[in-house]
């Protein structure tokens, strides 16, 4: 196994190492970045798509494949560079395949072509070199491969899979992107921890810095809607791009993924307590306390603050002291009551 990696690396730096003068590497023509997914996915390196299980990786990939092959905007957004595509699914049985790609088009004459369970692996030669040979014949615009544990024998948590990540260098020196998928290790398995979504990539580090580009995505659920998170945590050639949402549009025969807009958790959050406030207010018996109004619309303390704080702003809450408005049981506590219910509580607390 060593040797033929020794091999495969050999062969890279043979094509690649050169010394060159700054003087004549200034002078090289070096056209700007191009992507093949705007933003997202950029020509001639590694992307990698991952998350937890039920995330719709794969779905997800082959529905940027059906875009990138017919020229469409991929989740009806991103641009595509178009041209052929190339799937290495070594997961998914061959009906599951088929059946996904009903429900993602109906259109079936696409440059889209398939290696389904074949035995490819990214540690053999052999596959690089079949892998290399297709891509170029085919002129391969997006190599997608489901999924990186599927595709080697190499310990995943160890160094070797800098040799791994490396195999791929001759495919996207051809100018061919790929997009490889990759799970997630388990809340509470071995990692760094904290909030980088990258630190739940499992495996070695060496995977995800052999990335030009890593996306995360994640199943959320609000007011029983579930729409999916994209989280881009690394970009070599550009800013990363804010996090965005896209919905899951399903019918009896097909699905659909599409762009719905940034995502900021806690700005979405602080737009559904302003709107859930006056309604509990105008509804509610009486004036009522922070802690109350966290408990009956379910978000959060900060959020619930930041927002009383703008209603109060706009006009639309008022807020007073427990005890001048019938809230003996909270008698220091601030207390809030809808703008309408002002005059009443007034009248009330100059009795």
């Amino acid at each position: 196994m060593d040797d033929i990696f020794a091999k495969i690396i050999k062969e890279v730096e043979t094509n690649q190492v050169k010394f060159q003068t700054l003087e004549h590497f200034m002078k090289e023509p070096i056209s700007d970045v191009k992507w093949v997914v705007d933003r997202l996915v950029p020509e001639g390196t590694t992307t990698m798509l991952s998350g937890f299980a039920g995330t719709f990786k794969t779905f997800l990939s082959m529905s940027i494949a059906t875009s990138v092959a017919s020229g469409k905007k991929a989740f009806n957004h991103f641009y595509t560079e178009k041209g052929p595509v190339c799937i290495v699914n070594e997961e998914n049985p061959r009906r599951q395949v088929q059946s996904r790609f009903r429900s993602l088009s109906k259109v079936i004459d696409l440059p889209i072509t398939l290696f389904l369970r074949q035995g490819l692996r990214l540690d053999k030669k052999e596959s690089i070199d079949n892998l290399i040979e297709h891509v170029v014949k085919q002129n391969t615009r997006l190599l997608i491969l489901d999924n990186l544990t599927q595709l080697h024998e190499m310990n995943e948590n160890s160094s070797e899979m800098s040799r791994v990540m490396r195999a791929l260098i001759p495919i996207t020196d051809t100018g061919c992107s790929v997009l490889m998928i990759h799970h997630h290790r388990k809340p509470g398995g071995m990692g760094l921890g904290g909030n980088d979504l990258s630190h739940s990539l499992r495996g070695s580090t060496a995977i995800f810095g052999a990335l030009a580009s890593s996306l995360v995505v994640e199943l959320k659920k609000e007011d029983n809607e579930k729409f999916l998170i994209f989280t881009q945590t690394k970009c070599w050639d550009d800013e990363l791009y804010p996090p965005f949402k896209v919905k899951i549009q399903t019918s009896e025969d097909s699905i659909e993924f599409i762009y719905d807009g940034e995502y900021d958790k806690n700005r979405l959050k602080l737009e559904k307590a302003m709107e859930r406030i006056p309604t509990l207010l105008e509804q509610s018996d009486g004036p009522q306390t922070r802690k109350e109004i966290v408990e009956a619309i379910g978000i959060g303390d900060n959020n619930t603050r930041d927002a009383l704080k703008k209603l109060i702003e706009l006009g639309e809450v008022c807020e007073g002291i427990g005890s001048k408005h019938g809230r003996d049981d909270y008698p220091r506590s601030k207390v809030y009551f809808a703008k309408n219910s002002w005059d009443s509580l007034s009248s009330n607390s100059m009795k």
